[in-house]
């Protein structure tokens, strides 16, 4: 499944033949209100979440009595900024989410509302890792590496990347070990480990 740049979403399946030869047929299409160069999300009740301009959208697989597929939209939370940043979804359902008006938003998968926002200072394409506990880990424009509790959406803490200089960004996504140690890229030219203590 990917989104493309012509407004829609799409949605494959793999197919074999008689003789066990693979082959990638389109199992759904579903338009957006505009380019998808998010990377879509898939929820625990197989619920696909994607960015798509200034919006975040919901959609459903429904089939029908025949087993033909169908992409159908469920929901649409407005951001008022273009979102790069791929969903990240939690073990609750929770939709995390960052775009350019330097915003991160945990939304109800279920329906779309918004359980809460946090701003960062500058915008934010690094999509959000999640921590064993339930941490919101990712990067923004102004270089910083943020830490939030993924409930409350309270900051946790922040390190600032770069040494100060003042054009520094992340537009990396963190990303977690089996260990612990969290990494992301900073435009500083370095990539930066931190471990992260229960």
């Amino acid at each position: 499944m990917w989104g493309h740049p012509d407004h829609k979403l799409y949605a494959f399946k793999t197919v074999y033949s008689a003789d066990g030869v693979a082959a990638l047929v389109l199992d759904g299409v579903c338009s957006t209100g505009g380019s998808v160069y998010s990377s879509p999300a898939v929820g625990p009740d197989g619920t696909i979440y994607v960015g798509s301009s200034d919006k975040v959208y919901a959609v459903k697989t429904v089939y029908s009595a025949d087993g033909a597929a169908a992409l159908v939209l469920d929901w649409v939370y407005p951001t008022g900024s273009s979102v790069y940043s791929s969903p990240a979804v939690g073990p609750d359902g929770t939709v995390y989410v960052g775009s350019y008006n330097g915003k991160v938003y945990a939304l109800n998968g279920a329906n779309g509302s918004k359980r809460w926002e946090y701003t960062t200072g500058g915008g934010v394409d690094s999509s959000p890792a999640i921590g064993s506990d339930g941490t919101l880990y990712f990067g923004a424009f102004n270089g910083k590496l943020y830490a939030v509790n993924g409930t409350t959406g309270v900051k946790l803490w922040e390190y600032q990347t770069g040494g100060g200089l003042p054009t520094t960004y992340i537009h990396s996504s963190p990303a977690i070990a089996a260990n612990g140690t969290l990494y992301v890229g900073s435009s500083d030219r370095r990539l930066y480990a931190f471990l992260i203590l229960d």
